[in-house]
């Protein structure tokens, strides 16, 4: 299995870039990299994560048609929890960087608990 490199470009042009292997579909392998895009169900019914590719080739696993019409199928937009990359390949996401998170693993917090 190859791996892909993906760039999602947020609509002020923004870049975030990360690999994601074939069997895998773009949310999962943001997220294996603690990269947290946009998203909900991860099962292609809310269309949350609805982006649309402008470059690279690639296969999407069962959607809603409701979440993603057969004509936004047209015009290359898809659901990124079910979009599997075929090559590398470049994506645009209808919101603002600051939308996606990044998590630091290993990375300790302190709290104190004031009340039960």
């Amino acid at each position: 299995m190859s791996n892909h490199q993906i760039k999602i470009i947020t609509e002020e042009g923004e870049v975030t870039s990360f690999d994601c292997a074939e069997d895998e579909d773009i949310v999962s392998a943001a997220i294996r990299q603690s990269i947290f895009l946009m998203s909900s169900c991860r099962e292609g019914g809310c269309a949350t994560c609805k982006g649309t590719c402008t470059d690279g080739d690639f296969e999407t696993g069962k959607v809603s048609a409701q979440a993603l019409p057969p004509e936004e199928q047209e015009e290359d937009m898809v659901l990124l929890c079910r979009c599997y990359p075929r090559e590398d390949s470049t994506f645009e996401v209808p919101y603002t960087f600051d939308r996606i998170s990044y998590s630091e693993e290993g990375k300790q917090f302190t709290t104190e608990l004031v009340s039960l």
